[in-house]
């Protein structure tokens, strides 16, 4: 061993290893085929820990010498420390066919193996190496684990017997008699967890099990002290991570369980029970709304990997039924129910959805069995409340309403506590309590609206569509007169206007549609420069205007071929009027109008997604709606385009001849089922799903005097509007 050998050696004896490796490695250059300052560096980088580089420098001193036993048991260390389990076998198998008789290199195959799921040839590597070394404490240890999962139960503890004895204080050992004892019944077993813990108090598998045990037995504090135990001495340790995220969703620290949730995922992004939790998570929070799509995407992901994981087609139905998706919601929810028959959330979530398609007697006969029970459940009276009003049982429904403890309450459930609540308090005709109410949910649902910046883009839009400017600009040419567009504020009968015309034979009412929002989309992607919509349509070809119309109108016409007219009943498709004249020239925009102080006490009556911002708070809703209207004035002085005007006060006055005169406005003949739009079986997606399917009432027609004393606020940021 030459002299620059034994300085490095020396050098990193003294704790000095970065110096010593950097020594190595000039040396390797010098002499690239010495073998021993290869192994050297490569021993080096060990110590370090940087396995990738072990790995290379065993492969420069096996390229020299494919049979050095030295570079093979290194490799095949720095592979199993790398969790290259396959590579790890490869080497150690060949270092063993070098050496049977070292027991290293036998423990290192039995590890490989292990980790390979081939238990039966693990337990062989074993047992060869104890032949050599029969006193060693960590072989008889890892024999146990293979037993353990053979389930050869008695084995195990045989061997984890003997590596404790050997090494009383051996924590592994220890941990792993106790889990073992503990899954034949034997709770001694948790003495052993213990002693493991007091032999090594940082251990993370003991300090997991242990948060396990005191979790499930209502110890959250203490189970979280453990969890984070585990996770800071085993940095990868992603079931104690998404154990530690549980503990949290316990103790109902919805933001702290989503960072630990995602840290799971960041070390397993395959680990389903992680992906469905984080969505519980989310859609937990304060502002669960805006977390739908997201927590959509974790269900269906969790669902992928694990199809056996029920929980997460219950939790997929409730985000579903979240987002207005009823049709899907309840497809998992039976699919849930298949697997878990009678869970009350499932079932609350079943009669919801019921509610919601009319089928109310259907909904209250699943619910009636569980509201019987001495301990109702929060989601069975949260969907009775909306079935309570269809059979006259609001006073039994608002006893049990009022009865839930906000404080035991998550955000979301609280919310749908105070809407349902105020349904009810209106039905019953209490005017005080609809409106504390409903003011409560919008409250505890308010997600501050940047009026800043929606100002900022209405001004936008009228600065640009100038009367001047929609001349100028290219059109497409494509003359259908096929959709007509329905817009308007919610809650100013668009979802009246379209089941009108959606009663006639020849027209079809497709609901709420991204599409004309996703062109846009588009559009600004498209043209140059990108992102600056409206101003890109300076750039727009009448060739590009008429393709984008073309491939819009043929998705319409597919969701009904044989429809003479198809309805974008989109309301805030206001907003983009100015693409609509330009790409459907001749198509019909019926623009709905309400009174102004009912619309906006309307809208504050529903519970509204995170796209309507401005409809918690009536200050935010009076000064929205002024934009709305400005902007509507600035279209009927600017656009070319069929606009139509429908008054609802009007409809519910005279409805024959609004509706008749309407029918005339879009160019179809006149059919009686227009006037009878209520028998209309067609499913409604909006909050006006249950109004639609009543005959004319004049109820809602200045409804607002009722509540008067509650709306100064809306009706000074109304202003002119007001009446």
């Amino acid at each position: 061993m030459n002299k620059k050998f034994q300085e490095i050696l020396a050098l990193a004896q003294t704790g000095k290893v970065d110096g010593a490796l950097q020594k190595s490695i000039k040396a390797v250059k010098k002499k690239p085929k010495d073998i021993n300052f290869i192994l050297l560096t490569a021993s080096l980088y060990a110590q370090l820990n940087d396995f990738d580089k072990v790995i290379t420098y065993c492969l420069k001193a096996l390229d020299l010498d494919k049979n050095n036993e030295s570079a093979l048991y290194n490799i095949g260390i720095a592979f199993l420390k790398a969790h290259d389990y396959k590579n790890a076998l490869q080497y150690n198998n060949k270092a063993i066919a070098l050496n049977p008789k070292n027991p290293k290199t036998l423990t290192n195959a039995g590890l490989a193996s292990w980790n390979l799921g081939d238990f039966d040839s693990a337990t062989n590597k074993y047992i060869a190496a104890l032949k050599l070394d029969a006193n060693n404490a960590n072989t008889h240890n890892n024999l146990g684990l293979a037993y353990k999962s053979l389930k050869t139960y008695d084995l195990a503890i045989e061997h984890f017997q003997k590596a404790i004895k050997l090494q009383p204080s051996m924590a592994e050992g220890l941990y792993n008699l106790g889990i073992t004892l503990i899954d034949t019944g034997d709770t001694s077993g948790n003495e052993y967890v213990d002693r493991a813990l007091l032999t090594n108090p940082n251990y993370p598998e003991a300090n997991n099990f242990k948060g396990l045990a005191l979790f499930e037995n209502n110890q959250n504090t203490l189970a979280i002290e453990h969890f984070t135990k585990a996770i800071k001495n085993k940095e990868d340790y992603f079931e104690a991570y998404c154990n530690l995220g549980n503990a949290y969703m316990q103790d109902r620290l919805f933001h702290a369980a989503e960072k630990m949730y995602r840290k799971a995922i960041e070390y397993k992004p395959d680990y389903a029970n992680a992906l469905n939790n984080l969505g519980n998570a989310l859609l937990d929070q304060e502002n669960y709304s805006q977390h739908y799509e997201e927590a959509e995407a974790l269900y269906l992901k969790a669902i992928e990997l694990s199809p056996d994981i029920p929980d997460a087609y219950k939790n997929l139905a409730v985000c579903y039924q979240g987002q207005g998706k009823h049709d899907l919601a309840l497809k998992y929810f039976n699919e849930y129910d298949i697997k878990i028959p009678n869970d009350e959330v499932c079932v609350a979530g079943m009669a919801s959805i019921y509610e919601h398609q009319a089928n109310h007697d259907q909904g209250l006969e699943i619910i009636k069995p569980y509201l019987d029970k001495e301990e109702v459940h929060t989601e069975i009276v949260l969907a009775y409340g909306k079935l309570a009003k269809h059979h006259k049982l609001e006073e039994h429904a608002i006893t049990l309403l009022e009865a839930l403890d906000d404080e035991q309450l998550i955000t979301k459930h609280k919310v749908e506590k105070y809407f349902a609540l105020g349904k009810l308090y209106e039905s019953s005709k209490i005017t005080d309590k609809t409106f504390i109410s409903y003011k409560k949910a919008n409250d505890l649902d308010e997600d501050k609206h940047d009026l800043d910046e929606t100002k900022k883009m209405f001004n936008n839009i009228k600065e640009y569509f100038t009367k001047e400017k929609i001349q100028s600009l290219k059109r497409s040419e494509n003359n259908s007169d096929m959709p007509i567009f329905i817009v308007g504020m919610p809650r100013s009968g668009t979802s009246l206007a379209e089941q009108i015309l959606a009663s006639h034979p020849t027209v079809y009412g497709a609901g709420e549609l991204e599409n004309i929002h996703n062109i846009v989309q588009q559009i600004a992607v498209d043209l140059k420069p990108a992102d600056s919509y409206p101003q890109c349509l300076d750039n727009m070809s009448t060739k590009y205007a008429t393709e984008i119309a073309t491939q819009h109108l043929t998705t319409l016409q597919a969701m009904s071929p044989d429809a003479a007219k198809i309805i974008d009943k989109m309301p805030h498709n206001f907003l983009g009027l100015g693409i609509i004249n330009l790409l459907f020239p001749n198509a019909t925009v019926i623009n709905c109008l309400r009174s102004s102080i009912d619309v906006c006490l309307s809208i504050y009556f529903q519970h509204f997604n995170k796209h309507h911002s401005y409809s918690n708070s009536l200050e935010m809703l009076g000064k929205y709606y002024n934009l709305y209207a400005d902007l509507m004035e600035h279209w009927k002085d600017t656009l070319d385009i069929n606009l139509i005007e429908l008054k609802y006060e009007n409809v519910i006055t005279n409805p024959e001849q609004e509706i008749r005169a309407l029918l005339e406005k879009c160019n179809l003949e006149w059919n009686p089922a227009c006037l009878e739009f209520h028998k209309n079986k067609r499913t409604v997606m909006t909050p006006s799903y249950d109004q639609v399917r009543r005959p004319i009432y004049t109820s809602s027609v200045e409804k607002w005097r009722k509540y008067e004393t509650f709306l100064p606020e809306l009706i000074d940021n109304l202003g002119d509007r007001a009446f």
